[in-house]
């Protein structure tokens, strides 16, 4: 049995404990909020014994065997690096950090103290993205050579939310992990940023896009917002066909097309589109493994590289 603590009780630690209530090797012993009221509304509702308002406190309870971290972007860094040196294993939402320096720093503690740390991108868990990456080889669609993919969204604005804050918020930070490591998962190789764009607006980008090539001579439009919508989908082109995936980042399905000539795939979670990561984090521990296998920490200081390599390339539109 895995004991978690939930640091944080935002919208994500709610799936969080549904998803965990679903799995019997996970139990949830205590979370920590600042806010009292939320924190004893949060243990009725899926039925926990501890709560409390100091982190610390949460960190140093020795019936706590991994952390999960639903704080806002700006502080997660620095409460995974406390848990690690408290030797809890850690499994911190996306982003891991804010930038590659960040990421690089908790892989040189976690690797220190030889604890397990782990970044919550759940498409990595996802049984249909497995099925997807073995038709792909199994060649469907001939040689893939150029991916589309996108998060947009629109998300009205409330002032001290995180999202809206400079420095911590922003569409690139908040949902461009979702295409960037769909592209990741795709093609091999490190990609290098041909051109990127950000439209600004009080300080933080609201929408992205960025130009991928690979190596291999694969490239990808990817894009994000926080200020639009349109269908999440992403888009494999080859040379033989194509393939679409609508909510590769939670999939349950994907169509093939080749020849005139389209089939549908489906594969179901099990459980909800969470599980799969906590059970990655269930079966690692079991496992005495320190990180990863299916999203491991070089895949999230990749993820960080490449966002801070958009963030300086990139043409800003500011739009006040």
């Amino acid at each position: 049995m895995i004991r978690f603590g939930i640091l944080g009780l935002g919208n994500i630690a709610h799936r969080f404990a549904r998803s965990a209530q679903l799995n019997p090797n996970v139990t949830i012993e205590m979370v920590a909020s600042s806010s009292q009221a939320k924190g004893e509304a949060f243990c009725q509702k899926y039925g926990i014994r501890h709560y409390t308002q100091d982190y610390t406190q949460l960190m140093d309870h020795p019936a706590i065997d991994a952390v999960y971290i639903a704080v806002p972007h700006g502080r997660h860094a620095a409460l995974v690096e406390q848990c690690l040196h408290r030797h809890k294993a850690v499994l911190c939402e996306k982003p891991l950090g804010l930038n590659a320096a960040e990421v690089s720093h908790l892989m040189q503690v976690a690797a220190c103290e030889q604890v397990f740390l782990m970044e919550a991108v759940k498409g990595y868990f996802l049984p249909a993205r497995d099925q997807l990456k073995e038709v792909l080889k199994q060649g469907a669609i001939g040689t893939p050579f150029y991916l589309e993919a996108n998060f947009d969204s629109v998300v009205p604005y409330q002032k001290g939310k995180y999202l809206f804050e400079k420095g911590q918020g922003g569409a690139l930070l908040d949902v461009g992990i979702y295409p960037l490591s769909f592209a990741l998962d795709m093609f091999e190789g490190d990609p290098v940023v041909a051109q990127s764009k950000l439209v600004m607006s009080q300080g933080i980008d609201t929408y992205f896009q960025a130009l991928l090539n690979f190596a291999g001579g694969q490239s990808c439009l990817l894009e994000g917002s926080i200020d639009r919508a349109r269908p999440r989908v992403a888009l494999i082109q080859g040379t033989q066909g194509t393939l679409e995936i609508p909510y590769y980042y939670r999939c349950q399905e994907f169509t093939v097309t080749s020849k005139g000539q389209s089939q549908k795939y489906e594969s179901s979670w099990h459980g909800d589109d969470m599980s799969g990561e906590i059970q990655e984090v269930v079966s690692c521990l079991q496992a005495g493994l320190l990180e990863s296998r299916l999203h491991p920490l070089c895949q999230s200081l990749k993820l960080a590289q490449l966002l801070d390599d958009i963030r300086t390339k990139a043409v800003c539109f500011d739009v006040g």
